[in-house]
């Protein structure tokens, strides 16, 4: 349902900015009240493909956050702007032509650039559409790294607001996991194992330790061999 409702409002994203927005509060806030007692079950359906790579990502992205806000007992207010924020980080993509909505290695500077200014496009929509303040920062530095390795800015963590923090992190691993590429996926352990041991210093140390505490050493979609075999 929620990957049908994020392809409503990418539908409708540009010629009712306003109805869009209100399906995107609707949603999250039914999201919010749905995560009461249900978080191991909403973190295991993350691994059911649902529709098209926007949607599909977008929902986990979403979904994580919310749950890693939750987690980290962020303000009501600051989970609302963060769901809105992550549910919509990647709207600038549409304005973008389709050679160019993924990152790829072979990009030249040129197309590099192009694909960076999604985060510019999609802060455009965002305030067209009416988000908060709050969320309109977070969709700009979804990208953004504490060591000032992100884009587009450089920015480092003490410049990031706290829900930029969950959202980078959280879109780094579900890019991991779901590449546009299927071929390179990495299992939801894979994924946690590399971000933990290589990019560390890329992260908000508080936030990655609740996020390593929220998904387990093996999150679920993990395949474990035992020691018995």
């Amino acid at each position: 349902d929620s990957a049908r409702c994020y392809q409503s409002i990418m539908e409708g994203l540009e010629s009712q900015p306003e109805r869009a927005y209100a399906k995107a509060t609707t949603l999250i806030q039914g999201m919010l009240s749905s995560m009461t007692s249900q978080e191991e079950c909403a973190i295991r359906l993350l691994s059911e493909n649902v529709g098209d790579r926007f949607a599909q990502h977008s929902v986990n992205a979403t979904v994580l956050s919310l749950l890693l806000g939750k987690a980290m007992k962020l303000p009501d207010s600051t989970l609302e702007a963060l769901g809105v924020a992550s549910l919509l980080h990647d709207m600038g993509k549409q304005r973008l032509p389709d050679r160019v909505r993924f990152p790829h290695e072979n990009f030249s500077q040129p197309e590099t650039r192009l694909y960076q200014d999604h985060v510019a496009q999609g802060v455009t929509l965002g305030k067209a559409l009416g988000l908060s303040p709050e969320a309109l920062l977070t969709i700009a530095q979804h990208h953004e790294m504490v060591d000032g390795s992100g884009f587009p800015l450089a920015c480092r963590g003490d410049k990031m607001v706290p829900s930029a923090h969950v959202l980078a992190l959280v879109n780094r691993y579900d890019n991991l996991c779901n590449p546009p590429n299927p071929v390179l996926a990495l299992t939801p352990h894979e994924a946690l194992a590399l971000i933990f041991a290589r990019m560390q210093a890329r992260f908000d140390k508080a936030t990655l330790s609740a996020f390593i505490r929220m998904m387990g050493i093996y999150p679920p979609g993990s395949l474990v061999q035992l020691s018995d075999e």
